[in-house]
């Protein structure tokens, strides 16, 4: 029997370690201009082997572009092997230089374990 060590550092005895497997994903992702400044994003996946983990993946965005700034929203749907999850974003993009974007969101996600909000800030430089 093989000893595996905690992060805590404390050792405890394990069973030999799961083998990793590849698993295939398939993946589309459309992105379509609907309007002289609109855009419209469809993405999907499917995953064949239903062992754990995701599913399917579902969602559907659009984004309006002003000059340096640009307004977006998406909205998803994400079916796990124990659960459900909807979720939400809505952003903002300002290009402050030629080189450097900031983009802060803010997503919201409801599953079956409740509600939750997360803010984020994405910051981008191009050299």
């Amino acid at each position: 029997m093989r000893r595996e060590r905690e992060e805590t550092g404390v050792e405890e005895a394990g069973t030999s370690p799961q083998q990793k497997r590849m698993t295939c994903v398939l993946w589309a992702c459309v992105e379509q201009r609907v309007c002289k400044r609109g855009y419209a994003l469809l993405q999907c996946s499917v995953r064949p082997s239903v062992e754990g983990g995701c599913r399917s993946y579902a969602g559907a965005g659009g984004v309006v572009k002003c000059d340096k700034v640009s307004f977006g929203f998406f909205l998803d749907y994400a079916d796990y092997t124990t659960a459900h999850e909807w979720a939400g974003e809505v952003t903002c993009r300002w290009a402050c230089t030629s080189r450097m974007t900031v983009q802060p969101a803010i997503h919201l996600i409801r599953n079956s374990n409740g509600n939750y909000a997360a803010g984020l800030l994405r910051m981008y430089y191009v050299w």
